[in-house]
């Protein structure tokens, strides 16, 4: 039995396992890089002092940076989420909801509602945006 990974040339590992046959395996792999030795792809990376585990991973919004050896934060990832969740909370906004329910409205809770809205929309005018988000607080109900 021969226990093998497979890594990119960044160190990624893209696949381990046990096989009596080497040339199968290598076949799968195509230009993946051949080691031999027993690793776990989830936890292992082939790092600058071989295969070496990753740190603890800060937070769902990073991506390991192989070259450096260290999690970044996926700007991309980050903006994506922040803006499904505006989006999501600008649903429930009162351009959204019955006439009847904002038309029952004082002049100053609409005023609070479209503030909220446009709260929402400047998310991304903040200065942290995506790494710290200040989220409005939406009125209370029929404030």
């Amino acid at each position: 039995m021969i226990y093998f990974y497979f890594r990119d040339v960044t160190g990624k590992l893209v696949m381990s396992g046990a096989c009596a046959d080497f040339e199968i395996e290598h076949q799968k792999c195509g230009d993946a890089i051949l080691e031999i030795g027993q690793a776990d792809i989830n936890t292992q990376y082939y790092g600058k002092n071989g295969l070496t585990y990753y740190p603890e991973k800060p937070g769902d919004i990073y991506v390991f940076d192989y070259e450096k050896e260290v999690w970044v934060f996926n700007v991309d990832d980050a903006t994506k989420s922040a803006l499904e969740k505006r989006d999501e909370l600008l649903k429930n906004g009162p351009d959204r909801v019955s006439p009847m329910w904002w038309s029952s409205m004082t002049t100053e809770q609409q005023k609070s509602w479209v503030q909220y809205r446009q709260d929402l929309l400047d998310i991304t005018s903040q200065p942290n945006f995506p790494n710290d988000i200040i989220w409005p607080t939406p009125p209370s109900e029929g404030a």
